[in-house]
């Protein structure tokens, strides 16, 4: 059963989310009602100041419970719920039909009343009493550290825990954000490489190490309550949720997410999809294919600042929707209220989605919040809207892109600040473009690069850094058959997708493609398996991550060793999100080997190890093993690993 909990209130309620998503099912089972209740919190100033206020009451008519929180403990609060559960099963069980309506003393006057209202005084006590036991006993578990000496609501904190492998290069985390923020406003430092991305990878867990041994507190790695309230006490945390909104397009702390009736829809368009529908869809309103095009790569990058392109994703949660504006935001499962929806966050509480809503006959009166969430958040609908809406508005003709992303920022969008968000959505417009998603551009720079072999049409493509160069390149060759190998020593993805000589290889429709790259970091991965799908798209994709390296060689000398074995490892694991998403094959030189000797290096495979692992690892690839020349590697492979090849 979901849980409809609406947040009318100016207290902070965060710390609720444990509680409530342990205690209302324990107290559904308990109670036995069958249909879910909405649960309000609500503030009164007033009311908390009269003696004798009121803490909660339930109207049977719309199965609502209201219980005011304003100055008071959270247990008193839960005790009042409890007692108002156990009038809605009253309700359930058909016991409020034809009641007269209640005035003061109707618990003394009305034999019937009096009855339902000591069940609900003695069931309601002992529900919330057999839940505490419980979790105090460790039969029922609730992450949560209890302060019995505050009185007010705050005063039970929420169990926080932030740790490696949140987030992702396509889902990031508003959380994650919000402590990266808090730990560069702590040592501006702290994450030199990556910034405030949202992703907790081995930059992060090293800044919070730091932060945690700087502050003498255990040195985890994770951001646990401790960490995470030492943070909050040394930083700005409106400052870091300002940062968090402006990397996700919508506000967020870590903290409740409130139960709702509708489900936020996850699917993404490919950008190069959403351009071309844009394009069509303004040639179609009698815009020039000039003006068509450059407006088109403008609303694409500002869908990428704005939601990432997910479709029917739910922004500006927090006090903005559940406060503020609680009776127009629509409540998402799991996230709480929200009043920004869809590509380019819409909002229904008080900004473009409510002309969006009167475009398509809704209203918040008379539409339901699925009526309003299913309609905004249609694909097609936004297409149209947003096209109908620019022509409508006298977007200016014949300019550039650059010119329409300033103008829809500070005439469309209009987010808190202005200028940083233009300068975002820039940079969103050159790596898309510099990854095809609006075709390829004649006028773009690309990386040029030496082809080591030539290829036939339908053979084998070989990409990479210094590791496709060096042995490892060269066992892939001698095991799978020549083909372009095309390696360049310390690139990334980024690079490869402003490269001609790719381009000139997968015009050649490779049937085959092996990918080692990750020793110097991610870079574009999605834009570099994008182009390969618009390109090769028969092709089968094999990427191998970077092995870890070898302590005490030439790079690997001290400090070096650990820096270099974490930063592989995170992104091999970032990579390998990204590569599975795209529905193809990665291979993680982590988990087939951490420890192997060299005398080279100490970070780029020898001979027989770079042998050894192409075997174990690529032969569902392998064409029929050529026999080989070097009889002392062979030798050398059977007696390490049990992996030469015998005649």
């Amino acid at each position: 059963m979901k849980f409809k909990v609406i947040k009318k209130c100016q207290e902070d309620l965060t710390s609720l989310h444990e509680l409530l998503k342990s205690f209302l099912p324990f107290a559904k089972n308990r109670m036995g009602f069958d249909k879910p209740p909405t649960i309000y919190f609500q503030s009164d100033d007033a009311n908390a100041k009269r003696l004798l206020g009121k803490t909660a009451h339930y109207d049977p008519t719309s199965m609502c419970v209201t219980v005011y929180v304003t100055g008071r403990h959270p247990k008193d609060v839960l005790r009042s719920l409890s007692h108002e559960l156990v009038h809605h099963a009253q309700n359930c069980r058909g016991e409020f039909a034809k009641l007269p309506q209640t005035s003061v003393g109707y618990a003394q006057n009305d034999s019937h009343l009096r009855a339902m209202e000591e069940e609900a005084y003695k069931e309601g006590n002992l529900c919330m009493r057999d839940w505490e036991d419980g979790v105090k006993g460790g039969s029922i578990r609730v992450d949560l550290k209890l302060n019995e000496s505050k009185s007010n609501i705050v005063s039970m904190l929420e169990a926080v825990s932030i740790s490696r492998g949140m987030g992702s290069q396509s889902t990031s985390n508003r959380d994650v954000a919000i402590v990266q923020s808090l730990l560069v406003q702590s040592d501006s430092s702290a994450l030199p490489r990556f910034g405030i991305d949202g992703i907790f990878r081995g930059e992060t867990q090293a800044a919070v190490k730091k932060f945690q041994k700087k502050n003498q507190l255990d040195a985890t790695g994770t951001v646990d309550q401790q960490t995470y309230d030492l943070l909050v006490q040394k930083g700005d945390l409106k400052k870091a949720e300002e940062e968090a909104e402006s990397l996700f397009g919508g506000s967020a702390s870590p903290g409740m997410g409130y139960t709702g009736d509708v489900v936020e829809r996850k699917e993404r368009v490919d950008p190069k999809t959403l351009f071309n529908n844009l394009v069509s869809s303004f040639q179609a309103k009698g815009l020039s294919p000039e003006t068509s095009q450059e407006v088109s790569k403008a609303l694409v990058a500002n869908a990428k600042g704005e939601s990432n392109f997910v479709i029917g994703i739910a922004g500006d949660h927090g006090d903005y929707a559940s406060v503020k504006h609680a009776d127009k935001s629509i409540p998402i499962a799991g996230d709480g209220p929200a009043c920004s929806l869809g590509l380019w966050q819409f909002n229904v509480c008080g900004g473009l989605g409510l002309d969006f809503m009167r475009a398509k006959g809704l209203s918040h009166a008379n539409s339901t919040d699925q009526q309003i969430y299913d309609t905004i958040t249609d694909y097609d609908n936004q297409i149209d809207y947003m096209t109908n809406y620019l022509v409508s508005r006298g977007l200016p003709k014949d300019k550039n892109v650059y010119f329409y992303i300033s103008w829809l920022v500070k005439n469309v969008i209009r987010p808190a600040e202005q200028a940083r968000a233009i300068k975002l959505r820039k940079g969103h417009y050159e790596s898309l473009r510099a990854s095809g998603a609006f075709g390829l551009d004649p006028t773009l720079k690309r990386v040029r690069v030496k082809l080591s072999r030539k290829m036939s049409k339908g053979g084998i493509l070989y990409l990479g850094d210094s590791q496709m160069q060096g042995n490892f390149g060269k066992a892939l060759v001698a095991r799978h058959g020549s083909g372009a190998l095309i390696a360049k020593q310390g690139t990334t993805a980024s690079n490869w997708v402003r490269s001609r000589r790719l381009l000139d290889a997968l015009e050649l429709e490779p049937s085959r493609i092996i990918i080692s790259l990750g020793g110097n970091g991610v870079g574009d991965a999605e834009g570099l398996l994008r182009m390969i799908k618009d390109q090769a798209p028969n092709a089968s994709v094999i990427w191998s991550g970077a092995p870890p390296p070898v302590k005490d060689r030439f790079y690997t000398k001290g400090d070096r060793y650990e820096s270099l074995f974490r930063s592989r490892k995170a992104n091999n694991s970032r990579i390998k999100q990204i590569v599975e998403d795209a529905g193809f094959k990665f291979i993680d030189p982590y988990d087939y080997f951490t420890n192997y000797t060299s005398k080279g290096d100490g970070i780029h495979l020898p001979r027989d190890v770079a042998y050894a692992y192409v075997d174990k690892t690529f032969s569902e690839m392998s064409s029929p093993l050529n026999e080989w020349k070097n009889k002392e590697l062979n030798r050398l492979l059977l007696e390490k690993f049990n992996l030469g090849v015998t005649k």
